[in-house]
This record gives structure tokens, C-alpha cells and sequence, in this order.
């Protein structure tokens, strides 16, 4: 059964005569009886009585009529809806949960320079992210380095010091200090904090490492121990963070893209990310 049947039977139905709705739909008859006849045998039951002047519909054609509204309003509503999509204006952009917050404000100037535009946000890992961008299936994405990205454009939007999470608030720490510590270690990081702390001959005191730097917050907002992440993912968690002193403990936020035909949409994003880098470096 096709919806091309569908919308023949529902206008024979209204039109009250194969030859009334032919004429309707600008076709011969012989080509709409030929379709009802198919329709009929595919269903194994005849659907009009076919009189003089009028058709009458047996039960099974009006069944068959209840039913062929509500799927062509369905198959209208799919085509508007489909078209409407077309129209709108994109962005598939990736973020990694540690670059939310530092985002925010672009993404917010980035509404306001182009109302229209519609952000379709997908969160994950950095290496998850190269993967959809790769694939095509982002536009863009905003990632933590260090991370390889082969066949990928990518620009340094800033850096970011990694900051010691966790209940208990007071003055900025030294790395001695922070070994006596229970550290809580995304794994994103771990290579980072360890190799400071070995270049410092310091004891690393591990209390936790874990893969997603949501659940390193969550763990020192239990009182596990100190998360070590980058100071943007403190804002509204409620937890102290407190500035490590003396260590080399600095990630950099990147922007991956297909550099070979960036869209209009990409675009003007660059733009406003290079403006915000040029901000934050005043």
C-alpha cells in the first residue's frame, strides 16, 4: 500500500465518484480505477460499491478511510517538519564536559550574532568526540589536549590550570602540601599530575582515579578526597578550589574541525572564538 493510493481512495471517497475525482487530480479514469482495483486486490476486499452516480464504501473502505487521515496528516506533518529541518541553520558541535563552562559565554555570543541558528550539542570524551568528528558526524568540537588529531584542523582557544577540588576551601596549595593529600585523578589527566609530582620527588597519594571528570567531582563533593581538574568545572558545584603553586599543571582547550570547507555556521564561530582569545590574553 502506498500513500499515493492513500491520498486516490481518500479523494474518490470525498469526491463521491472515481470520474468526480479524477477530475479533481487532473488525471483520466481508467489510471485511478486501475489503482483502486490494485488496492482492492492487495487488501483481498472490495472497498466501494460502485453505483450510478455514487460510490457507497463497504466496512472495510471505511476502516480503510479512518485510517488513511490520520496517516497522510502523519506523512504532511513528516513533510513540513523535514522541510522546516532543511531550512534551519546548524552547528553539530562536540564539547567535552571539562570545556562546558568556558564555552557557555561563546556559544551565548554565538545565539546572539545569529538567532537562527540551531547548536545540536554532543557531550563526551575528547577521544569520543574525535571519533563523531572524523566520521562527520560533528561539525566541530571542543577538546582537551594533549590528544591526536590526524586529518583535523585544530587552533589552541586557551590554557587552563588544573586546581585542587574538594570541601574544604583556604589559600592556594603547594604541590608538597597537596601530597599529603587522597587525590581523586580523572584519568584524562593522570599522566599530567604524575610526571609533576615525579619531576618534584614527591609522593603521589592516590585515593581514586576514575574516567569522567563529572564523576571526579562528584566523589570530592562526597568528601573522597581532591579532585585535580581544570578551575572552570568548579563553577556551581559548590566545592572550594584552590590554585596549585610551584607545578606545571596546564591543559589546553582546542578546536578540531575539517578545515578543507568550514560552513558559514563554523565560521562565524572561529571568528568569535579567535575575538574571545584575543579578550582573555588583554
Amino acid at each position: 500500500m502506498e500513500l499515493r493510493q492513500l491520498a486516490y481512495f481518500r479523494a474518490i471517497v470525498e469526491a463521491g465518484s472515481i470520474s468526480a475525482a479524477a477530475r479533481t487530480l487532473h488525471l483520466s479514469q481508467p489510471p485511478l480505477s486501475y489503482q483502486m482495483k490494485t488496492l482492492e486486490e492487495e487488501l483481498g476486499t472490495p472497498l466501494f460499491v460502485r453505483g450510478a452516480r455514487r460510490i457507497t464504501l463497504t466496512p472495510a473502505g471505511e476502516v480503510l478511510y479512518k485510517r488513511a487521515e490520520g496517516v497522510l496528516h502523519l506523512a504532511d506533518l513528516a513533510a513540513a517538519e523535514a522541510v522546516r529541518a532543511g531550512q534551519e541553520k546548524t552547528l553539530r558541535l562536540g564539547l567535552a564536559p571539562s570545556t562546558v563552562a568556558g564555552m557557555a559565554g561563546v556559544l551565548r555570543k554565538l545565539q546572539q550574532a545569529d538567532p537562527g541558528l540551531v547548536l545540536q550539542i554532543e557531550d563526551g570524551s575528547s577521544f569520543a568526540l574525535r571519533e563523531l568528528l572524523a566520521g562527520h558526524a560533528l561539525d566541530a568540537a571542543i577538546l582537551r589536549a594533549p590528544i591526536p588529531l590526524p586529518g583535523l584542523a585544530s587552533t589552541v582557544l586557551f590554557r587552563e590550570s588544573l586546581c585542587a577540588m574538594g570541601r574544604q576551601g583556604g589559600a592556594a596549595l603547594s604541590l608538597e602540601e597537596l601530597a599529603a593529600c587522597p587525590l581523586i585523578l580523572s584519568r584524562r589527566y593522570q599522566s599530567l599530575v604524575e610526571e609533576a609530582f615525579q619531576r618534584a620527588g614527591l609522593f603521589l597519594h592516590i585515593a581514586c582515579t576514575c574516567g569522567d571528570s563529572r564523576t571526579a567531582l562528584t566523589l570530592a563533593g562526597a568528601g573522597i578526597g581532591t579532585a585535580l581538574l581544570p578551575a572552570q568545572m568548579a563553577k556551581g558545584t559548590g566545592l572550594f578550589c584552590r590554585e596549585v603553586l610551584d607545578a606545571d599543571l596546564e591543559t589546553d582547550v582546542l578546536l578540531a574541525y575539517d578545515g578543507t570547507d568550514p560552513s558559514p555556521a563554523l565560521s562565524l564561530l572561529l571568528s568569535l572564538l579567535v575575538g574571545n582569545e584575543k579578550e582573555a590574553s588583554r
